[in-house]
């Protein structure tokens, strides 16, 4: 499988893709399989479910090149011989992998730790309707000091 990035100019603005050339590939054996064998499944993010992938249908390059907006994984697999009613096993083998390798509900990226100082950050004061008071008398208010914020009661 070969990859590379590309742009593509849509409505007035550049949507990076990135093209998955499936070539060349080979089973245990080293045959090489023919594009016509080749199938495309996913998964779709929203309902978790398999679906065959549209470009991929039965053609005379079925299967030999896809575009797509992102990929975190791919496999290939040789199903030269049917896997028959093995299929929703080997969907629920992939799904537990994709689950192990990004849990649900990450976004694949660690949230960095930012740290900031707001030791010296001027003190604001709001009311409880959020309308900055200059000078709080007696009361409840809103303390704000850089990013901490509290609730302070003034006597």
């Amino acid at each position: 499988m070969v990859s590379e990035k590309i742009e593509i100019e849509e409505d007035g603005r550049v949507k990076v893709k990135y093209r998955f050339t499936f070539e060349n590939l080979r089973d245990l054996e080293g045959n090489v399989f023919e594009p016509g064998k080749i199938a495309f499944f996913h998964r779709t993010s929203s309902t978790g479910k398999w679906q065959p992938h549209s470009e991929f249908l039965d053609g005379e390059d079925s299967g030999t090149e896809t575009s797509r907006t992102s990929s975190a994984i791919m496999f290939v697999m040789d199903c030269s011989d049917s896997l028959g009613d093995d299929f929703p096993e080997l969907q629920r083998v992939v799904n537990s992998l994709i689950d192990r390798l990004v849990p649900e509900g990450s976004s694949g990226i660690d949230t960095p730790e930012i740290l900031v100082d707001d030791s010296d950050a001027p003190v604001e004061y709001y009311n409880l309707q959020g309308i900055k008071v200059a000078n709080p008398g007696p009361g409840i208010y809103i303390r704000r000091q850089g990013r901490n914020v509290s609730k302070i009661l003034i006597q």
